[in-house]
């Protein structure tokens, strides 16, 4: 007896093992079968800027537009309204309300057919999921409503089912959720709908096309049973949802010049639904469109028709990313012949912008440094069969005989950089380019030779904007933030060093130093700025790409100017072409954020000999440039050691009659007017005074930077009472 009480008991265990395990299997199949995103299916892809503007929107696979929103955004008049409409014991039934299912199965009983109604939220939303359901006969549609309602309320809690569901039902015109239809209908951000606009959102879920009449009598008894005392304004309600066509859900200010990025967005994340917030500025990148506009009105007439920009902003508080605030890619993004063309990202010859990665690798090799000497003398490249013989030549058809490093870079001269790649080696420097990212490189090194100095291997505005970043970033290339999806942040890239953090200050210091590049380059050009502001351009072979590459403390941008189809500019250099976009840009962008100094924490200014590079001597020519204290030389300069002072002290800036120009929106302090004078040693004898009566104390490197009011000025250099020389010039200020 004891035995079969015993086998009962065991019997009765396994059972309820059984059952324990077959719901745990149950529920586990629920979890893997029913994902966290198995709720936004077939949802849209909507692009936003920063400032929460539409920039595009492409609708679900279904040919639907639908917009997720958090459950948290939804007015909580709205959600009384869905649930006391659609589904009254929400929060009190499994996923089916059993009280409907007796109805129907009595109606089905005493008919033969099956009514509609009664289907609960959970029901709704499982045919939503499955549309294909709609070719099922009637009863075995609902059974798979019933099932599949019991299955995600097990798996899901009643938050996420509502919110699927308010962001997923068919409003009207293609309109699934709430979100969209409240842009559409009222030009609303969902959070903001008053009561009567939530109402007869409602009300059009049951029917999408009703009558006055209809909509009429369920807006009012939706109204009462909310206990709303409110009267509704029935006239707006009608004037917005039954005889007006749906509004546009991009404003139209928001214009095309959005959809290079978009594109490219859609190319880097191809599987991504849902919204994304962009760090695109739709308002930044419309001022950009209109400058590169204005600057390609002067350019055409010589023969360039395009041009793409592309700007980084870096993380104030985390130096290891930055964001991709702008990016032009053309003209006219719906021209006919190359609208479509993303110029931003496609790869051609890259003239002398690659230049700073050269030397910033011959400095790491221990090759150079900022005031090594190079021959800028003709040079010869042999074939490696010994076969051709290769003399490049420089801009200027000049040879400047000795010259610094940080010179040979600053005034961009060919054959110095010829002989550092020589040196170096061309697949070694082919290493170092794919190391920054120009994976795109698909020939021989031999193919490209030599002139991967030059950028004859090519490269995007894109990837070389980015790469500059290192010479900001202290020798690191960051992380690309995009944009994001909630807590999500879409990203490309990872943080990865590149180049030594002295020699990422070297070099940037040679890029912002405007005195250095003054011998190739006009004072007045565009290349000039009242701030430190470093930059690069290039101008490859026939004038057929113009470029210019620079940065602030704040700003990473790139500019480039030509033609898609490769043809020729008349005489469009670096400098005049993608140089004068540059230069709007560059100050449109300091007015809008503070100008911040350049802070050096590696390097010191030296002054060294312009021929030898050595410690300058007061009859040297010479030259200030940044370097580590371990690069500074030891030595003086001999060459010019037995050379005497002959000249007197001189003004070399400002010069007479120049006009300096000030923004309004900047504080003073942060723009000073440059003084630079020769022959310091003579500023003994003489005095110098600013507008007849303030003395100057000349400072160390023959430079000083004084601030000015508004006005016409003048500065003189006097022995006693004998002027013998006088410079006038004006600041003004300009917005």
């Amino acid at each position: 007896m004891l035995g079969i009480q015993v086998l009962k008991s065991k019997k009765w265990i396994s059972f309820f093992a059984l059952i324990i395990v077959s719901i745990s299997l149950f529920i586990f199949s629920l979890r893997v079968f029913l994902t966290e995103d198995s709720l936004k299916e077939n949802i849209s892809t909507l692009y936003y800027s920063q400032e929460e503007n539409l920039l595009f929107h492409q609708s679900s696979d279904l040919g639907k537009l639908r917009e997720w929103n958090q459950i948290e955004n939804f007015p909580e008049y709205l959600i009384n309204a869905v649930i006391a409409s659609e589904d009254k014991r929400y929060y009190y039934h499994p996923g089916i309300d059993p009280l409907s299912l007796v109805r129907i199965l009595k109606h089905f009983i005493a008919t033969g057919r099956v009514i509609g109604g009664g289907s609960t939220i959970p029901q709704q939303l499982s045919r939503i999921l499955n549309p294909s359901w709609k070719e099922d006969h009637k009863l075995i549609r609902k059974c798979k409503e019933i099932s599949f309602a019991l299955a995600i309320t097990l798996r899901y809690t009643k938050k996420s089912i509502l919110e699927a569901y308010l962001n997923s039902v068919s409003i009207r015109n293609n309109s699934e959720g709430f979100s969209i239809a409240a842009k559409r209908y009222f030009g609303k951000n969902i959070k903001y709908l008053s009561k009567e606009e939530s109402i007869g959102l409602v009300v059009l879920m049951r029917n999408n096309y009703p009558s006055e009449e209809s909509f009429h009598r369920r807006v009012q008894e939706l109204s009462q049973s909310l206990g709303n005392e409110e009267e509704v304004n029935l006239g707006y309600l009608e004037s917005r949802l039954l005889f007006k066509n749906p509004g546009s859900l991009r404003n139209e200010e928001i214009g095309a010049e959005n959809y290079h990025f978009t594109e490219w967005m859609k190319h880097q994340f191809p599987n991504f639904k849902g919204n994304i917030i962009s760090t695109i500025s739709s308002e930044l990148n419309r001022t950009i469109y209109e400058i590169v506009l204005s600057e390609l009105r002067v350019l055409e007439r010589y023969k360039a028709s395009n041009a793409s920009v592309v700007v980084f902003e870096i993380d104030p508080k985390d130096k290891t990313k930055i964001r991709l605030v702008s990016m032009i890619g053309s003209r006219n993004f719906f021209d006919y012949d190359a609208g479509q063309v993303n110029g931003s990202i496609a790869y051609r010859d890259a003239g002398s912008i690659l230049k700073p990665f050269l030397y910033a690798q011959a400095i790491d090799s221990g090759l150079l440094k900022p005031n090594s000497i190079l021959e800028d003398k003709e040079f010869r490249i042999h074939s490696e069969n010994a076969s051709e013989i290769f003399i490049p030549k420089n801009a200027d058809l000049k040879f400047w005989g000795d010259v610094t490093m940080a010179e040979a870079l600053a005034n961009s001269r060919n054959i110095p950089a010829y002989r550092t790649i020589d040196t170096l080696g061309t697949l070694e420097f082919r290493k170092f380019l794919e190391k920054l990212g120009f994976h795109h490189l698909n020939r021989s090194t031999d193919y490209y030779g030599h002139g991967l100095a030059m950028g004859t291997g090519g490269a995007s505005l894109f990837n070389v904007t980015y790469a500059y970043s290192a010479f900001v970033l202290d020798g690191n290339l960051p992380i690309i933030e995009i944009g994001s999806q909630g807590d999500h942040k879409l990203t490309v890239n990872k943080v990865k060093r590149v180049i030594s953090s002295e020699t990422a200050e070297e070099i940037s210091g040679i890029l912002r130093d405007s005195d250095l590049r003054k011998k190739a380059f006009s004072d007045r050009g565009f290349l000039n700025f009242p701030y430190p502001i470093g930059l690069k351009t290039g101008t490859s072979k026939d004038f057929r790409n113009s470029w210019t590459i620079g940065f602030s403390d704040r700003y990473i941008v790139g500019t480039w100017v030509g033609n898609f189809s490769g043809g020729s500019m008349e005489n469009v250099t670096g400098n005049w072409g993608a140089g004068r976009i540059f230069q709007s840009l560059m100050r449109h962008l300091v007015s809008t954020s503070p100008v911040v100094q350049s802070k050096y924490h590696h390097t010191d200014s030296i002054s060294v000999c312009r021929k030898t590079g050595m410690r300058a001597r007061e009859t040297c020519p010479m030259i200030s440039i940044k370097m580590r204290k371990s690069f500074h030389p030891s030595k003086v300069c001999d060459l010019h050691s037995d050379q005497k002072i002959t000249k007197s002290l001189e003004i070399l800036s400002p010069s007479n009659g120049q006009i300096f120009y000030l923004s309004n929106k900047l504080p003073l302090d942060s723009q000073k007017i440059p003084f630079q004078f020769r022959n310091l040693s003579e500023s003994e004898r003489y005095q110098i005074l600013l507008d007849e009566s303030t003395k100057i104390n000349i400072q160390q490197n023959n430079k000083l930077g004084i601030n000015l009011s508004k006005g016409r000025h003048k500065i003189e250099i006097k022995n006693k009472d004998t002027v013998l020389q006088k410079v006038e010039f004006t600041v003004q200020f300009k917005d």
